[in-house]
């Protein structure tokens, strides 16, 4: 056998090797996206079981809230926000997971600082806190029922958007999807202080692990699809 027939067959056997390999990692890859989806679908029932315990309560929590402050709030919504989270070794992605809540706000426009403190004094399940001020931002208020905090008008966007607890009713957070359960979150006119009550119960931290599309890199088997929950009626 000659030197150059030698060689054609270690490269026809190499490369029957490699597309060995490659056909499994094929494999299970393409098996992985099947599981995830039907992991998807597991987690879907899991976070409408849970939205089932959860949402009664944080309704008759609001219904608390506007029954024994001192006026009804002017708005109201429940939603469910979802998101993905990473695990990681460095610089490197390890894991993903996937977190729900189960998010409750009431606000009120408010005339000032003062006129906030006084509306919800007379709430169960929350405590004066003395005024420390973020930036515009003050927390007047937490406990059980959640943490109430004035935001004075005219906030400026780009100051306070490392500072969800200011933005929470003010404006939707755009890294948050969310669906909503009741009411319908709105922008709040920035050029009038509000008062914004929030409350947020953990729904599900999902570890999803991940998939290989790459040797070296962990890609997320839900792609960009979160799961999402059904609300009772």
């Amino acid at each position: 056998m000659t030197v150059s027939r030698v060689l054609r067959v270690l490269a026809k056997l190499g490369a029957a090797v490699v597309g060995l390999v490659l056909l499994g990692y094929l494999f299970v890859n393409v098996g992985a996206l099947v599981a995830a989806s039907a992991h998807r679908d597991e987690l879907a029932g899991q976070i409408t079981q849970r939205l089932a315990e959860t949402v009664p309560a944080a309704r008759e929590r609001q219904q608390q809230v506007s029954a024994t402050a001192s006026r009804r709030p002017d708005r109201t919504w429940l939603v469910q926000e979802c998101s993905f989270e990473t695990r990681d070794a460095g610089w490197m992605v390890q894991s993903y997971r996937e977190v729900c809540t189960l998010r409750s706000v009431a606000a009120w426009q408010v005339e000032d600082l003062r006129a906030a403190r006084a509306l919800v004094d007379g709430v169960p399940g929350l405590e004066g806190l003395r005024q420390v001020e973020s930036l515009g931002c003050t927390a007047v208020a937490h406990g059980p029922t959640g943490t109430a905090s004035y935001v004075a008008g005219g906030w400026d966007r780009e100051v306070v958007m490392d500072r969800p607890w200011c933005l929470v009713g003010v404006e939707p957070r755009d890294s948050q999807p969310s669906r909503a359960v009741t009411g319908s979150p709105e922008l709040f006119d920035p050029g009038v202080d509000w008062l914004v009550l929030d409350h947020e119960v953990e729904l599900v931290e999902e570890d999803l692990g991940c998939v290989h599309w790459s040797v070296l890199f962990c890609d997320n088997p839900f792609g960009d699809e979160l799961a999402w929950g059904d609300a009772p009626a």
